[in-house]
């Protein structure tokens, strides 16, 4: 900034030159130190202003962080494993009691063919095996917080988390003798066994024998019944039909025939003697006019008692099934009957009665 100083003209003294005086340039000197000064000021503050502005820090957003997604629980669910070649009307019953006992349950119901352990995920939480799997100790083990309820012929011991329902052949045998005996007002009845299976030879003259004792028919043949004819395996349809020849001749009417001599010539021949005839497997279609009911071992009925157990994680047990009646012929076999046959089964499940002792 350039600041001049300029001659004053005293106009009283005409014509003549003056300076300012010294007391008026102090003053000003001072005031122009003090608007200096002032403007010093201003300019350091606008400066100031300046600098702190421009490194004051840009605010940073506050990142809310998004909740991870929760993933949702596969419900429980329950299998029900049925092999190929399992008799479909057990697996038709499997399925309806299965299906119910899991729907009360809240638990998703599924039925298959096999199962892998691979297959056995955390959200399984009860398998029914219609049949005794080779793997299942692997597969047992593998998923402890699994429970495993098996049919089987089996004499084998449960871990923890298996309970085994034992087929018990004996029985199917002792209510062989016993329905044998019931459907013939002379007690006629009689079976073609496996030559060497003395145990279902045993319980079923035993199951004959507890219904009638002596069983001593009225009119001739005066012969003591049920009676028992056998073959090896593998014999043919001729040696079966030659076997059966006899105890015609005694008077035979009611015939239990064992799976290993079923075959179309024999029941045709069976058939065209008007003989009643039952079984422990599926009847061939020539059978089938007169087949009257077909046995097998009931792991059904068990199974919803031991239900309970299951759901709370308890296994580690045997338990014994019953006598499975499927395929009945009212013509036959009348509801009352069937009834009464059923309360014998329970007979041998409660223990109550021995098919290897009872009537012997």
């Amino acid at each position: 900034m350039i600041f001049s100083w300029q001659i004053i003209t005293d106009s009283s003294q005409s014509g003549k030159t003056g300076k300012i005086p010294y007391r008026e340039i102090s003053m000003l000197k001072k005031s122009q130190k003090y608007n200096i000064a002032l403007l010093f000021l201003v300019l350091l503050f606008a400066s100031s202003c300046g600098v702190i502005k421009s490194i004051q820090p840009t605010p940073t957003p506050t990142l809310i962080p998004t909740p991870a997604a929760t993933a949702t629980p596969l419900p429980d669910r329950v299998i029900l494993v049925a092999a190929d070649g399992t008799d479909s009307s057990l697996v038709s019953e499997a399925q309806q009691l299965v299906g119910e006992l899991a729907a009360s349950s809240g638990y998703v119901f599924e039925s298959r063919k096999d199962i892998t352990q691979a297959e056995i995920t955390p959200d399984v939480k009860i398998i029914v095996f219609l049949h005794h799997p080779n793997n299942l100790g692997a597969l047992s083990n593998a998923a402890r917080s699994t429970q495993f309820a098996v049919l089987s012929d089996l004499n084998w011991n449960p871990g923890s988390n298996v309970t085994v329902i034992r087929r018990k052949a004996e029985s199917i045998a002792f209510m062989a003798g016993f329905i044998s005996v019931n459907l013939n007002n002379n007690f006629r009845g009689g079976a073609l066994l496996l030559d060497g299976d003395t145990i279902s030879q045993q319980a079923f003259t035993n199951g004959g024998y507890y219904f009638c004792g002596l069983c001593s028919p009225s009119i001739p043949p005066y012969i003591k019944y049920p009676l028992v004819a056998t073959q090896p395996a593998g014999s043919s349809p001729s040696s079966w039909q030659a076997a059966f020849d006899q105890m015609y001749i005694n008077g035979v009417r009611v015939l239990y025939v064992t799976p290993e001599a079923y075959s179309p010539e024999l029941f045709t021949y069976l058939v065209g003697r008007e003989i009643t005839l039952f079984g422990s497997q599926t009847p061939l279609d020539a059978a089938r006019p007169r087949w009257a009911t077909t046995l097998s071992v009931d792991g059904l009925a068990p199974l919803r008692e031991i239900w309970p157990d299951l759901k709370a994680s308890k296994g580690g047990k045997i338990v014994y099934g019953g006598v499975r009646f499927s395929e009945v012929q009212p013509a036959f076999i009348s509801p009352g009957k069937l009834e009464y046959f059923q309360k014998t089964v329970e007979l041998i499940r409660s223990g109550l009665l021995n098919p290897l002792s009872a009537g012997s």
